[in-house]
């Protein structure tokens, strides 16, 4: 049985309001899961029942991360579900068949599809502001759809937004998730000495910001 077959949610049920019941996930650690040994691995690039396990076990790690990547419940759930998608079409070409190299390849497929998003996001920002310099549209018709589903993050996650996308990564795979620099090193394509370089500038950089902003807090 080929495993594109297995029917990934695209559409899970979503909760209403900012996270209502999302505690869980922002505590969910990878020591809390149960261990995946090497040989399920390898029957997931074939067998259906298999892959079912590999999907309950990373699903809830895969939305937390699209979640601090992308800071809001809906899009961070659609995309999962296209991450899911992804590693459903491509599994049987896996090469690393071992639990920490389907662990780091399912982060790529993930980072890479967060890096999309965030393309396109940016093009569609533009685009919309052509069309309203323009007068295509009417500039009091372009809101940015940022109400619904998003989170009231604490100043930490407002600062990692202002961050180079790569910082972002580094930053929440290494803080966030725990990784090693090699492991963060695989799954972004490149080395792990660019990868203390990234995660230094970034940590410098969160702490100018956060300075600042605690000080507008207090002049406030």
């Amino acid at each position: 049985m080929q495993v594109s077959s297995v029917p990934v949610v695209r559409n899970r049920k979503r909760r209403q309001g900012n996270y209502e019941g999302c505690d869980d996930l922002m505590g969910f650690r990878m020591d809390n899961l149960l261990d995946i040994d090497n040989a399920l691995v390898r029957q997931a690039r074939t067998n259906r029942d298999a892959f079912g396990r590999l999907y309950d076990y990373y699903y809830p790690v895969i939305l937390r991360y699209c979640i601090y990547r992308l800071y809001g419940r809906e899009v961070a759930e659609d995309t999962t579900s296209e991450i899911f998608l992804q590693v459903a079409k491509n599994i049987h070409g896996l090469n690393d068949c071992n639990a920490t190299g389907f662990r780091n390849w399912i982060y790529t497929i993930a980072n890479n599809e967060i890096s999309a998003y965030f393309r396109k996001q940016n093009r569609r920002k533009h685009l919309m502001e052509a069309a309203c310099q323009a007068g295509v549209i009417d500039t009091a018709c372009y809101v940015e759809d940022t109400a619904d589903g998003e989170i009231e993050w604490p100043e930490l996650h407002q600062a990692i937004l202002q961050l180079k996308p790569q910082q972002q990564a580094v930053i929440t795979l290494r803080f966030f998730e725990e990784m090693s620099n090699d492991d963060i090193a695989q799954i972004l394509g490149v080395k792990p000495g660019a990868v203390r370089t990234a995660a230094s500038r970034a940590t410098t950089t969160l702490g100018r910001i956060l300075q600042t902003c605690f000080s507008v807090i207090n002049q406030g």
